[in-house]
């Protein structure tokens, strides 16, 4: 999900969307990932197109590191003056 930049809840595993042209599918396809538990909702509802949504059980969020590691894994200098600073 772009506004928030955490993965979008109950997003489908995939969507595909019949459209006359590839950019026009695509553009659905990736506004119904953006809606989630609603993407087939979304489609029905706007696009008109016919579709297919993949769904799934949700993934394993296990081995995912938060933001905050993420960041400082590619700052080490600033890792270990936050560690540093945190003993104090």
């Amino acid at each position: 999900d772009p506004r928030p930049g955490w993965p979008v809840v109950d997003a489908p595993l995939s969507v595909t969307v019949a459209a006359p042209t590839c950019s026009e599918a695509g553009m659905w396809a990736t506004l119904a990932m953006l809606q989630g538990a609603l993407a087939e909702t979304f489609l029905r509802q706007e696009s008109g197109r016919q579709h297919w949504v993949k769904r799934g059980p949700p993934p394993s969020l296990a081995g995912v590191r938060s933001k905050r590691q993420a960041w400082f894994s590619r700052h080490p200098v600033l890792a270990l003056k936050d560690r540093v600073g945190s003993l104090n």
